[in-house]
């Protein structure tokens, strides 16, 4: 196991607090509120909760920064809600790692993003989604370990706020699934691969 390149830039000091500040003042993102982002996978892949969440994020932003990122296949008629949301920002970048190091807490479903969340050890909210041909156990398992679980939407703001008010809570479980997905975070998997090949 050589680690996850893509994480590198968040543990070999290239995001550092100056250039995340500085990051944050260009996305306009109230200094005030504390910064959730939610992310979905592919809303046919039978595995994503979108469609719960897509049209329920305005109340949210009253009190929270809403950041929002998808599956690039997902459907228009859950981006263009997300997208018409005032107070939402949509995330375009294909490098998501700058918005989820600024993120104090991820909502999601069984998304790749999640992964790279955990690695950052970070409270993750998960929808609880119907087990399909493309879901894997103990991938659910593991979501089961490192996420406070929910069904609907209307559980969001106790749960975010719990995540907030205790952001330790799972972090044992965090650091176990970061091992066995990553190995080391330490900035240096780039390298390690480059050596492999």
């Amino acid at each position: 196991a050589v680690g996850f390149p893509k994480l590198d830039p968040a543990f070999d000091g290239t995001w550092t607090r100056e250039k995340l500040d500085a990051f944050r003042r260009g996305l306009g993102l109230d200094p005030d509120k504390r910064t959730v982002i939610f992310t979905a996978t592919w809303d046919r892949s039978g595995m994503s909760a979108v469609d719960r969440w897509a049209r329920s994020l305005r109340p949210l932003t009253d009190k929270y920064n809403i950041l929002a990122t998808v599956h690039p296949w997902t459907s228009g008629r859950y981006v263009r809600p997300i997208r018409r949301t005032k107070g939402v920002r949509f995330i375009e970048d294909p490098d998501t790692l700058p918005y989820l190091l600024l993120s104090d807490v991820l909502v999601g479903d069984s998304s790749s993003i999640i992964a790279e969340f955990c690695g950052l050890d970070k409270p993750i909210v998960t929808f609880r989604v119907p087990a399909s041909r493309r879901s894997v156990p103990h991938v659910l398992e593991m979501l089961d370990r490192i996420s406070l679980r929910v069904d609907s939407a209307d559980e969001l703001p106790a749960a975010i706020a719990a995540s907030l008010a205790n952001p330790g809570a799972r972090a044992g479980a965090r650091a176990e699934a970061s091992r066995h997905m990553f190995d080391r975070l330490d900035g240096k998997a780039g390298l390690r691969a480059a050596e492999v090949i």
